[in-house]
């Protein structure tokens, strides 16, 4: 049976754009199509027309019934009978318009086997839209508001600071607190703990402490060179004292003493006494070392 439509479409034109073989059909109106057609068809739903493959999909009686009662030529006749049409009409407008569901009406009633009447032309015009009551109601008056000037801007502002200022502190506005947007300037939120500096930027502590010891550093260096410096200039001036006293107390009358003729002399008497007190110191310790020894036999 899906034969009679494939020779259906070999004999016709695409009943939009006139292309040769169509291979698509409208099974609403009961035309066939071509391809790029059918796209634009089956983009207005199948309740204004309801696409089918001549070749691909199945067709029921009824489906076949309906192409062969109708056709492209029936629908292009019956369309340019009516007063709306006209030709290069899009597809959406010829398939959205009156006739096009006339037709589909008169399409189905052919294949029922009943007649069908057409509507006389006054129903194919839409009516006129009522008209609108916004159209109808008249301006409303003007306003006979006026801007207020700049002094009655500033003298409201000016109570409104007035009353704030009277309002307490510490309170919330909605606990008649003051408000901060009258001048006052919002309370300074308290500043961060060491830890909480810490925690929110690490490397910044660790830099700001680096700098803090270098600078310290720096300082403390300064000071221990300027201690120094001192230092060696008290030994400097120390040193020069101490050679002054060397000088003084043993240089010169060690130079002196050498000087002297009975130097000589003085020596000798020196060293002879210096003998003899080393001999009886050696004979006390001898004496003493030997009564020990016999103590202990």
């Amino acid at each position: 049976m899906a034969q009679e439509v494939v020779a259906i479409a070999a004999s016709s034109k695409c009943m939009d754009c006139g292309a040769f073989h169509p291979q698509w059909a409208s099974v609403t109106y009961g035309i066939v199509i071509c391809l790029e057609c059918s796209g634009v068809h089956r983009g207005l739903g199948v309740h204004i027309s309801f696409v089918r493959s001549v070749s691909m999909d199945k067709w029921s009686e009824d489906q076949i019934k309906r192409m062969r009662v109708g056709g492209n030529a029936k629908a292009t006749e019956f369309f340019k009978s009516h007063p709306d049409y006209r030709d290069g009409m899009s597809i959406q407008e010829k398939y959205n318009s009156e006739f096009a569901r006339w037709y589909k009406d008169k399409l189905t009633a052919d294949c029922d086997g009943r007649g069908w009447t057409r509507p006389p032309p006054s129903a194919s015009k839409p009516s006129p839209a009522p008209t609108s009551s916004i159209q109808n109601r008249q301006a409303p008056p003007q306003s006979s508001y006026q801007m207020p000037s700049k002094a009655q801007n500033e003298d409201f502002f000016s109570r409104r600071g007035q009353e704030n200022e009277s309002r307490p502190l510490g309170l919330p506005p909605s606990q008649g607190g003051r408000y901060t947007g009258f001048g006052s300037p919002a309370p300074a939120a308290p500043p961060p703990s060491v830890a909480d500096q810490l925690l929110a930027d690490p490397m910044a502590t660790l830099s700001k402490g680096w700098s803090f010891f270098a600078a310290n550093a720096s300082t403390a260096v300064g000071v221990i060179s300027t201690t120094v410096k001192k230092g060696a200039e008290v030994a400097a001036a120390g040193a020069g004292s101490l050679g002054h006293q060397l000088s003084e107390s043993v240089i010169k009358p060690t130079t002196a003493a050498l000087a002297d003729p009975n130097l000589t002399s003085t020596v000798a008497r020196g060293l002879s006494s210096l003998q003899q007190q080393v001999t009886e110191g050696g004979s006390r310790g001898l004496s003493y070392v030997s009564s020990l020894v016999s103590s202990t036999t």
